[in-house]
C-alpha cells in the first residue's frame, strides 16, 4: 500500500485525541467519537498513532457500555498494531460505524485538501 505523500501531522493528531478525551469526560459521546475519527484519519497510515486512535475508541466503547464497539476495537487494536505497515483502507474513520475493511476516498485526502473541498 502506498504511503500518503503528506507527512504525519502529530500536533493535529494529538489535538483531536485530546479533544476527544475531553469530550468523553463530559459524556459528549457523539462529539468524542467525531474527534477520535478525525485522529484516526490522520494517523491510520502510521502504526503507533493508528493503534492509539483505536485505544481511544475502546475507551469510548467502555464509557458507553457498548459491547459491539469494545469488541470491534479490541480486534482493530490488534490488527492496527500488526498490519498497519502492510495495508489499511484509506479514509476509514476507525469506529464500528463503518466496516473495518471499507474506506471513503473523499476522506483519504489530507485534512488540508478536505478543508478546501468543504469536507470535515
Amino acid at each position: 500500500m502506498p504511503r500518503p505523500t503528506a507527512p504525519f501531522d502529530q500536533a493535529a493528531f494529538e489535538a483531536h485525541l485530546a479533544r476527544g478525551r475531553s469530550l468523553l469526560s463530559i459524556r459528549a459521546f457523539e462529539s468524542a467519537c467525531d474527534a477520535f475519527e478525525q485522529a484516526h484519519l490522520l494517523g491510520q497510515h502510521w502504526t503507533a498513532p493508528h493503534t492509539r486512535s483505536h485505544v481511544a475508541f475502546l475507551a469510548l466503547g467502555w464509557a458507553r457500555r457498548d459491547v459491539r464497539e469494545m469488541g470491534g476495537q479490541l480486534l482493530r487494536i490488534t490488527w492496527s498494531a500488526l498490519f498497519t505497515w502492510l495495508w489499511v483502507p484509506s479514509g476509514n474513520v476507525g469506529s464500528t460505524r463503518i466496516s473495518a475493511w471499507r474506506g471513503d476516498p473523499a476522506l483519504a485526502a489530507p485534512a488540508s485538501a478536505r478543508d478546501e473541498m468543504g469536507q470535515p
